[in-house]
């Protein structure tokens, strides 16, 4: 068995993968500007909160979504799904546990506490400002619950076939049927920018690199802006 795994692994030309996905700049370009903004989210946010336990989160949202493209030009298109997933999931946690430092601690000590990303939401509902009235306008609940049950689809194998090979050893670069991969990881990053502009404090984002915070606001409305409470770029 050992044997037959080694030979299906060295059928795979990996570099061949790589380099027919990477001629690309187009592709290259979109996936560049997700790392990008999950990145400067990172960097922003651990600086304000530098000493805050829930930092690890951010830190698992960035890792997770730079092996997004990794796995998408080795062919390994179903993981990346997964990594999405994580990405968004860490996001969440982490608008949670930021200022929830008791039931982090449980997180850690107890395997059997669970919490879920309709819980967080209600949550921010309830007790975060601006949270529910800006959610009309910018629509980040119904964004979330619509691409978590596609990218849970595939995570979970309930449709077979997509996003996948047929064999180990015919993994290769999906070519032209990346763009659906590559979509669905650009509105993994909206969701994760929608979070972090709905959920951080306002007092925080006056502390925002202009550079970043220019960065971080694209994409949006004046008006957006104007609900958000946040300067126009």
């Amino acid at each position: 068995m050992s044997s037959d795994l080694k030979d299906a692994l060295v059928a795979v030309d990996w570099n061949q993968n790589v380099s027919e996905f990477t001629n690309a700049p187009v592709r290259l370009d979109k996936l560049t500007a997700c790392c990008r903004r999950i990145s400067l989210f990172t960097h922003e946010l651990s600086f304000q909160d530098f000493d805050n336990p829930a930092i690890p989160f951010l830190q698992e949202m960035k890792a997770s979504a730079f092996q997004v493209p990794a796995c998408l030009a080795l062919g390994l298109t179903k993981p990346a799904a997964g990594l999405m997933r994580a990405a968004v999931e860490s996001a969440l946690y982490y608008s949670y546990f930021r200022s929830h430092p008791q039931e982090l601690r449980t997180l850690v000590s107890k395997s059997n506490y669970y919490l879920s990303r309709r819980q967080i939401i209600e949550y921010h509902k309830m007790h975060t400002p601006r949270f529910g009235v800006t959610d009309k306008s910018l629509g980040l609940i119904d964004k979330l619950e619509t691409w978590y049950g596609e990218i849970s689809a595939i995570v979970h194998g309930q449709i077979p076939g997509v996003w996948t090979s047929k064999s180990l050893s015919s993994t290769s670069s999906l070519k032209g049927e990346v763009k659906a991969p590559i979509k669905i990881f650009e509105r993994a990053s909206e969701i994760i920018q929608l979070v972090f502009l709905m959920t951080v404090d306002l007092e925080d984002w006056e502390a925002v690199n202009p550079i970043s915070r220019s960065e971080l606001l694209k994409g949006l409305s004046s008006s957006q802006l104007q609900e958000l409470g946040l300067p126009k770029v």
